[in-house]
């Protein structure tokens, strides 16, 4: 697994270095934009599911130019010193565009893990933008490696934000479904019955305040909450000692380059 989480990072440094390297600037605009950040967070939920029970430290790194972007995102969690490294390496490839009044974001997303096996999946996100208002939805399915083939999850929401010189703020609202397939694996290890089941997964309410003290530097403090809705989901997690509704309270400051 070692190998996979150096080929992960390997990728990485291969797609990115020309960007570090070049020096190409449009006459008034870079053509590459690099951002940097460090997200602590009180516990790790990942689409509703608790994947640590203590804090966790999730930097991240992005590389954009043209619509495209690569970005590499890390996981490390204090609950599992045995491991004493990151338990989750995740990169992922987007493209993004406006037509037709729709903000489409297609994307590729590779997860790898020392404990688990490694999988891809595929995504596309829309978004309405209808002035501080957006609608949003979201489509991902595994589709390369060996875990879950096939797997699918979706969200749709609505947020509502404003943005002032110095301050951005935003409040959301989304709700979860999966296939059977998806929740089969990831509840319970990929036990059957009611827990392999399609379902309303969960909804979620979160919200975050972006403060930039200087132009290339922001804070954002945020707060999520998550609700398991399913009740066979729900007892899935009390079997597994899974905390079945999660608060997730987490402060991330980046840099802009």
């Amino acid at each position: 697994m070692k190998n996979q989480l150096r080929t992960v990072i390997a990728a990485f440094i291969v797609f990115s270095g020309p960007a570090f390297c070049s020096d190409t600037v449009a006459p008034a605009e870079k053509i590459i934009s690099c951002s940097a950040e460090m997200d602590v967070v009180s516990k790790y939920v990942w689409r509703g599911i608790p994947l640590s029970a203590k804090e966790a430290y999730q930097p991240s790194v992005n590389i954009a130019a043209y619509g495209f972007n690569a970005n590499i995102w890390f996981n490390y969690s204090v609950e599992q010193p045995n491991f004493n490294k990151f338990s989750e390496a995740d990169l992922n490839f987007f493209y993004e565009r406006e037509w037709a009044g729709l903000v489409i974001t297609p994307g590729y997303v590779q997860y790898a893990y020392p404990a688990a096996l490694p999988y891809g999946e595929g995504y596309i996100k829309l978004s309405c933008p209808l002035g501080s208002v957006s609608v949003f939805t979201s489509q991902n399915i595994s589709v390369l490696g060996t875990y879950a083939p096939g797997a699918y999850y979706g969200d749709a929401g609505l947020s509502y934000g404003r943005t002032t010189q110095s301050l951005d703020w935003k409040i959301s609202s989304s709700l979860g479904w999966a296939n059977g397939k998806f929740n089969a694996v990831n509840y319970v290890g990929g036990a059957g019955g009611i827990y392999g089941q399609s379902a309303f997964n969960m909804i979620a309410l979160d919200g975050s305040a972006t403060f930039r003290p200087q132009e290339s530097l922001y804070i954002r403090p945020h707060l999520a909450y998550y609700r398991t809705l399913s009740g066979g989901l729900r007892d899935a997690m009390s079997a597994s000692a899974l905390q079945r509704d999660n608060l997730v309270i987490g402060i991330a400051i980046g840099a802009l380059f």
